[in-house]
């Protein structure tokens, strides 16, 4: 079975996103302890390394490390995996929500940074007493500088296509670059089939888990499920016919059913379980056998 999508329209249905979220480790190798450390037990210089916490259980540093974990996560929900390193594909039909939800991080992040700075020097005499000796005023960025230490930004780019004009510069290359993308953009086909199979086995394999007859589950077990299943047909923007299968099936043996159902009655909660069982089976068939968006 293959896709009509060309690569062409493969790129003016997504863009490529890139995230970078940087925050003050608050963390510090000390040397000095590490060798009295080594010394005392008689061990190699190169077999440890003590670390020491500069602002240990700090409320205002957690909040900001709380939303880049947030961001990362709502990042990862929305798009689907690229080939270079913390580059992600985002479609099209996402892009207002992903962009609105951002600038709302942006503003919490910030936020969040503004006050940890504004503390910072209190937050360092707390620092002075706690570590006592091991306190150290150089571990410590100086004030005008410690704001660096703090950024959140989105980059979004195109998805590179084989007539792009920067390819056509580069006229002695030019036949091994476009090779080169329009296999990159093939590939990246697999990868976002692959990404949307492999997210729909895991709400799955924790639905049966939870489903048999000793074990309990929560309402967000299922809740989890028909939120990926809401964003599906946005992520599959390959139009890949297997993905919106299973996505149908799933939705139409397993997703309605409520969990207060399922609690009361066994013989469902059995038929269930064999259900996604079944569509469990079906995923790993396609993804054992799955050579390309044109076929097993």
């Amino acid at each position: 079975m293959t896709t009509n999508l060309t690569n062409n329209e493969l790129i003016n249905k997504a863009m490529l996103v890139k995230i970078r979220i940087s925050v003050w480790t608050a963390k510090k190798h000390d040397s000095e302890i590490s060798e009295q450390i080594l010394e005392q037990h008689g061990a190699d210089k190169k077999y440890g390394r003590f670390w020491k916490y500069l602002m240990k259980d700090t409320e205002e540093l957690d909040a900001i490390n709380k939303i880049s974990t947030k961001i990362r996560k709502f990042n990862e929900k929305l798009t689907l995996p690229w080939h270079d390193e913390g580059i992600r594909i985002l479609p099209s039909s996402l892009f207002q929500k992903y962009s609105s939800s951002m600038r709302q991080f942006k503003e919490e992040f910030d936020i969040a940074s503004e006050k940890f700075l504004s503390l910072y020097s209190s937050l360092i005499e707390s620092a002075r007493i706690s570590l006592n000796g091991l306190f150290c005023e150089a571990d410590y960025p100086a004030i005008e500088k410690i704001g660096s230490k703090f950024k959140f930004d989105v980059k979004i780019d195109p998805i590179p296509y084989s007539d792009d004009f920067r390819v056509a510069l580069q006229q002695e290359e030019i036949k091994r670059i476009k090779q080169e993308i329009d296999q990159r953009v093939e590939e990246t086909k697999t990868i976002v089939v692959n990404d949307l199979l492999e997210r729909l086995k895991e709400k799955l394999l924790l639905i049966v888990d939870r489903l048999q007859p000793d074990n309990q589950f929560k309402r967000n077990t299922f809740e989890n499920l028909v939120e990926l299943l809401s964003i599906i047909p946005d992520l599959n923007f390959t139009n890949d016919p297997r993905i919106e299968q299973i996505r149908k099936e799933i939705e139409e043996k397993i997703s309605f059913v409520s969990p207060e159902a399922l609690r009361e009655d066994a013989v469902l909660r059995e038929k269930t379980s064999e259900d996604a069982s079944e569509i469990l089976q079906n995923i790993e068939n396609m993804m054992s056998g799955y050579t390309g968006l044109g076929g097993f």
